[in-house]
């Protein structure tokens, strides 16, 4: 548990763009666009939920960048740890502090500055001490944010690491000491560069590796050629607007805006919904590991009314004949949407 100094101190250095974030809901990440709270922090901090960031603000300035070291196309973990520690013994040649973060594939470096600054000023100059493959988050693109869990393995904790990759006792008084970078010290960086270009070695450690960095495009390639099967775009929102029946608009809403599966609809129970923390916890199909996942602030008064007179074992939907919804019901509802739209192609 951290103290409130320590999220007072955690906002200051990554909450910038507080008009989005994602979270991931045990499958896949979705986006919320929707204010990043000091609480929603917390909940992150907490472990109760894991989201991530994007560095760019509207302005076109960032706080923070991160570069992500995964060991893609079974690269050994060797090599990765190799270039990671190389990139922040260069970044330290011209000040620039940095930080490492354990994840799970691999590695985030993280640079934190003191005071906003245009992404693609701070973009070019990071992209200098970069080895070997890497994805450098410093625009529009979302990465988790350290301190969490890991998204995909709850029990994996995305703690800071010393030089030598091991996790550090005490998170709470290594965060309080972080010192961002002050623009100063990235202007004067840029002028050593100049002066000198050996600070800066960018030659990858492995011969037979191409130096490739990923900013807004993928640096990976396949060799098999993937075909491009265009879905059909659906207008989610316009589809809810057309819905009149109240519960089958609620029933969309699950669907498509917090992305549930029909069959997690039918079988959410009112003592799985925590109304003043606003999340809901969901079983999943195989196993008896539960998920967790905030509840839009837009949708607390549909699942109040749905809650109505219900005791905790209670189903949140049924029927009109009160019982279950049938999985074929949910899909028929999603179809009807999706069919009023059907005059507007």
């Amino acid at each position: 548990m951290f103290s409130s100094a320590a999220l007072q101190k955690y906002c200051s250095l990554f909450l910038h763009n507080t008009n989005l974030y994602i979270i991931h809901n045990g499958r896949t990440w979705i986006t919320e666009k929707t204010e990043v709270t000091k609480d929603l922090i917390q909940k992150h901090l907490e472990r109760k939920i894991t989201i991530g960031l994007q560095p760019q603000k509207e302005d076109g300035t960032v706080k923070w960048a991160a570069i992500d070291y995964d060991a893609h196309n079974d690269e050994p973990i060797e090599e990765i740890q190799e270039n990671l520690l190389k990139t922040k013994t260069n970044l330290i040649k011209v000040n620039i502090d940095s930080h490492i973060e354990q994840s799970g594939r691999g590695y985030h470096l993280w640079i934190l500055f003191e005071e906003p600054i245009q992404r693609d000023s701070i973009e070019r100059l990071i992209k200098q001490f970069i080895y070997h493959s890497a994805e450098l988050y410093a625009g529009k693109q979302k990465i988790r944010i350290p301190l969490g869990s890991y998204q995909k393995n709850k029990s994996i904790f995305c703690g800071f690491l010393d030089n030598n990759l091991d996790l550090i006792q005490n998170q709470e008084e290594y965060l309080m000491n972080i010192k961002p970078t002050s623009i100063r010290i990235i202007r004067d960086a840029r002028q050593k560069i100049r002066d000198d270009k050996t600070l800066i070695k960018i030659k990858p450690i492995s011969k037979t590796k191409i130096r490739k960095i990923r900013t807004d495009e993928r640096w990976f390639t396949f060799n098999k050629e993937k075909k491009n099967i265009e879905k059909p775009k659906i207008n989610k929102s316009k589809a809810i607007e057309l819905t009149k029946n109240t519960k089958h608009k609620f029933v969309l809403q699950l669907l498509f805006d917090m992305n549930l599966s029909p069959r997690e609809i039918r079988n959410i129970k009112i003592k799985d919904v925590r109304i003043e923390a606003q999340i809901l916890e969901i079983a999943k199909w195989k196993g008896n590991e539960r998920k967790m996942l905030l509840i839009p602030g837009y949708l607390i008064n549909s699942f109040k009314e749905n809650m109505k007179d219900k005791q905790p074992k209670n189903l949140l939907l049924m029927g009109a004949r009160g019982k279950r919804y049938n999985l074929r019901t949910i899909q028929q509802i999603r179809k009807q949407s999706i069919d009023r739209l059907a005059p507007e192609k």
